[in-house]
Formats: C-alpha cells, sequence, structure tokens
C-alpha cells in the first residue's frame, strides 16, 4: 500500500463524503459537529469507503462490512442517561463551526459530575474531563479503518445492531454470547486464529467486557465509570488496530 493510500484510509471518512446539499466545509467542524452533521443525512454512508478500497486492505473476497464500536449507539445511551434530547436536522446543519464544541456543549457537565461523584467523589472532575476527551476522540475514530472489519454475511450487522439484544452493538458479547449463530462463531474463530482482522484485542479485553446494560438497554447511571473506561479503551483499540492494518506492504 502506497503513502497515499494509507493516508487516505487513516484519516476520518466523514471527511471525504459528498455532502450535497450541504455548503460548508466539513472539516471546519468539531468532531462531535462533524458527527452529527453525518448522522443529520440518510442518503450518507461512510462504508462506502471501505468498501471501495477493500483490495488495499487485503479484504476484497468480502462483501459485507461492519462498524465495530458504535458511536451512534453508545452517544444515544449517554444522551438518555442524562434526557437530552436530539437536536433537529435544521439545528445541526445551522451550527456554525467550533473547533472546541464537544460533549459539554450538549450536556451540563454539572449534571455529569453529579453522577460520577456518586461513584467516585474525589476525582469526578477528572473523570468529567475523561469523557470529554473520549468522545472527542472518538466521533473521529468511529469512521476510520481501524473500527471496520468484514463480517460473514449481511445478517450479521443488522442482528449485532439491534436494540434490546444481549450483543448492546458489541462484538465481545456477540462472540461470548450463547444465542449467538453457531456458524457466526465459527467465523469469528476462523479470522482469530488467522489474525487477518486483529479483533483478538476486543474479544479478549476485560474493560470492555465490564460494562453491563440496564436490561440490555439503558446505560445505569452507577456503570458511568465503566462507560468512559469502555469508550477509553474502544479508542486505544481502533488506533492500534488502524496502525497495523495499514503496515502490511
Amino acid at each position: 500500500m502506497d503513502e497515499k493510500n494509507r493516508e487516505m484510509l487513516k484519516g476520518d471518512f466523514k471527511d471525504q463524503l459528498k455532502y450535497w446539499d450541504f455548503n460548508k466545509d466539513i472539516r471546519e467542524y468539531s468532531n462531535l459537529q462533524k458527527w452529527m452533521i453525518y448522522n443529520s443525512y440518510d442518503y450518507l454512508d461512510a462504508d462506502v469507503v471501505i468498501k471501495e478500497n477493500k483490495e488495499l486492505l487485503g479484504w476484497a473476497k468480502y462483501n459485507y462490512f461492519d462498524c465495530i464500536f458504535s458511536f451512534k449507539t453508545y452517544f444515544g445511551l449517554l444522551c438518555k442517561l442524562f434526557s437530552q434530547k436530539e437536536k433537529t436536522e435544521s439545528e445541526i446543519r445551522n451550527m456554525q463551526p467550533d473547533k472546541n464544541y464537544g460533549i459539554y456543549n450538549i450536556l451540563k457537565k454539572e449534571d455529569v459530575i453529579d453522577v460520577i461523584k456518586k461513584r467516585s467523589p474525589n476525582d469526578c472532575e477528572e473523570w468529567a474531563d475523561r469523557l470529554e476527551k473520549a468522545i472527542n476522540e472518538f466521533t473521529y475514530n468511529t469512521h476510520t479503518v481501524g473500527n471496520y472489519m468484514p463480517c460473514p454475511d449481511g445478517e450479521y450487522g443488522i442482528k449485532k445492531g439491534l436494540p434490546m439484544t444481549v450483543y448492546n452493538d458489541r462484538l465481545e458479547l456477540l462472540y461470548a454470547s450463547d444465542k449467538t449463530k453457531p456458524e457466526w462463531k465459527k467465523w469469528i474463530e476462523k479470522e482469530l486464529e488467522l489474525d487477518s482482522f486483529k479483533i483478538s484485542p476486543i474479544i479478549e479485553s476485560e474493560k470492555l467486557k465490564r460494562l453491563k446494560l440496564q436490561n440490555n438497554r439503558r446505560l445505569n447511571p452507577n456503570s458511568i465509570l465503566d462507560f468512559i473506561v469502555w469508550m477509553e479503551e474502544a479508542n486505544r483499540i481502533i488506533k492500534c488496530r488502524t496502525e497495523e492494518l495499514l503496515s502490511s506492504p
């Protein structure tokens, strides 16, 4: 893989899309703003960058791809925890570019600190800052090559991402569940053995497994620290996978 293609796949795929009816430069916005704008358009699909360049990654034989860690799912859970309503499409698309725009432009930091304080009263400010940093990184990382993998069929990504399932849109839970289709487990085990997708750190991570949702669908206030650690670990794994996947000749 030449340096030009490596840099293209290393970056945020959202920067490479055509926003037909959005007449501003998406690159001028913060990572979170950029994700919100992207998410407000039904016709946009960052996965197309992977599909158009799968040969470069040695994934030419695969037809289906999955975003491993879903920012949309877990950002939604965080907003619901604090009863934050989503902005309308009009509000999002009329935002002014602000590189400093982050989670505390949406949630009240003092509300987040109040929840964290019940679990960690002595360093709640530090945890709140870690959440802000983790979300800023995740909104960028979510559409980079390190957050993608081929998947066995078209049903896999749909079932993994369904609400109110034991998978919670998470590969590590899907692999561990006794409700997962046996053929999916065999497919994943084969790829783990070959180490072709660099997914063993996800399957084996205790930091990821520690996060539990309430009734498989809600973020429990008591799990806020596990949520922050989960997101930090997801960011770390995505960045490592990006480097490993793009280090091949």
